[in-house]
């Protein structure tokens, strides 16, 4: 990425957060970065955001496997119409 292009992620990325905090508050997060390389060299990649909202509890510590307690789109539909 060019200086202007990381500068212009970097904004965006504040923007999220911002948005994250004035919605639920200041809640504990991870932010994970996930590059990809396919055959021409060109790189995807993606940047994910997961707060924690809620404790593990019985089926999460039993299972391994975690819920989600809000859909993506509703996440989206809240994070977009609070600017």
């Amino acid at each position: 990425m060019k200086d202007e292009e990381i500068r212009r992620l970097g904004r965006v990325i504040l923007k999220a957060l911002d948005r994250l905090q004035c919605n639920v508050g200041d809640v504990p997060y991870n932010m994970f970065f996930d590059f990809i390389q396919d055959d021409n060299e060109y790189y995807h990649f993606q940047i994910r955001v997961c707060p924690r909202l809620s404790i593990h509890a019985g089926f999460e510590i039993a299972t391994g496997l975690y819920t989600n307690v809000l859909s993506p789109e509703t996440a989206a539909l809240i994070l977009r119409e609070n600017k």
